[in-house]
């Protein structure tokens, strides 16, 4: 069956994509920002990220080097992981703890369960292959269009939510054991963060830690021609404690890198 788009449906998508591309200006700018203030610090190194394997900006004081994670927001999604179904469990091909974590999640957790049984008994297959990467002539093979029938009759898209999770232990592993090289700080909006117990550059030891506790999602999104499983990992703002610091342009508060200036 073919599946059109029309009318306000096209209206909509089109919405939906140019704030897709208006946000990933934003975010490439502010991330450029940020690049650039530091750069003005006489006895750093700063660098860019090369690729996604990478945080966002890479800081150098002599033979020292760590990575800064930045967040334009507080309620910014933290992870971007993808999942698949290869028939009998859930895995990613993303490396680090906090992908497997949340991959262990999707495997345990009652709601994803019967997320499969119910796909399964809507779709009549048995051991049905959902996610990227799979051959899509394959019958096992879940598509958008089963998808997209089958959602239509639930509330939501959401197969999986869990509660008390310790978001911040999640995003440090994330940033420090799922990266290429480890990060240990983080600029969120207007605040500056240590990432672990460990401060490679040793900057000023008040800077605070997330410390945050809360809910983790994972939701199939999807689209006209495919889809995607991937989490929501949020902070929630209201945890999240006051840094005196910040590396934001034109900030008033005080600024980690100081002593490099």
């Amino acid at each position: 069956m073919e599946f059109k788009v029309t009318g306000k449906q096209s209206d909509n998508m089109f919405k939906l994509l140019e704030k897709w591309y208006n946000e990933s200006e934003d975010s490439n700018a502010h991330e450029a920002a940020l690049l650039n203030g530091l750069k003005k610090f006489k006895k750093l190194i700063v660098t860019p990220s090369p690729n996604p394997k990478y945080s966002d900006i890479g800081v150098q004081a002599g033979n020292k080097k760590s990575w800064i994670e930045v967040k334009m927001n507080h309620t910014d999604q933290l992870m971007n992981f993808r999942f698949f179904y290869d028939g009998k469990k859930w895995d990613t091909t993303y490396a680090g703890p906090s992908a497997k974590f949340v991959a262990a999640a999707l495997n345990t957790n009652p709601l994803a369960k019967k997320f499969i049984a119910d796909l399964k008994a809507f779709s009549k297959i048995k051991n049905p292959k959902i996610g990227a990467g799979f051959d899509k002539t394959d019958p096992s093979f879940i598509s958008a269009d089963i998808l997209r029938k089958f959602f239509a009759g639930r509330d939501n898209q959401y197969i999986l939510k869990q509660d008390k999770v310790n978001i911040s232990k999640l995003i440090e592993d994330h940033l420090q054991k799922g990266k290429q090289e480890p990060a240990h700080y983080m600029q969120t909006a207007d605040d500056f963060y240590m990432m672990g117990n460990v401060n490679p550059l040793k900057l000023p030891n008040s800077i605070p830690r997330t410390n945050v506790t809360g809910p983790i999602a994972v939701r199939v999104g999807v689209r006209t021609k495919g889809y995607e499983i991937q989490p929501e990992i949020k902070f929630d703002k209201k945890q999240l404690p006051h840094s005196a610091y910040s590396i934001l342009p034109g900030s008033k508060k005080k600024n980690p890198f100081d002593k490099y200036r």
